[in-house]
């Protein structure tokens, strides 16, 4: 029920995955940690209940959520 931040590895490769499943806290915070998420110098954020692949494509892209 408490808010927390997940932050993705610092030097990722290209096909890395990462799976992040969030089955109760309050609000996950997806750090990512110098690299895009789909293509975006953003963090992510996961609702309670919600679950999400990220693939790293490379630098412009960076993470890509399928």
């Amino acid at each position: 029920s408490t808010p927390f931040t997940i932050t993705l590895p610092s030097s990722p490769s290209a096909n890395d995955t990462v799976v992040i499943s969030n089955a109760g806290a309050a609000l996950v915070t997806i750090g990512r940690n110098s690299s895009n998420i789909n293509s975006a110098a953003e963090d992510g954020t996961l609702p309670q209940g919600n679950s999400v692949q990220l693939v790293y494509v490379d630098s412009t892209i960076g993470w890509f959520e399928i």
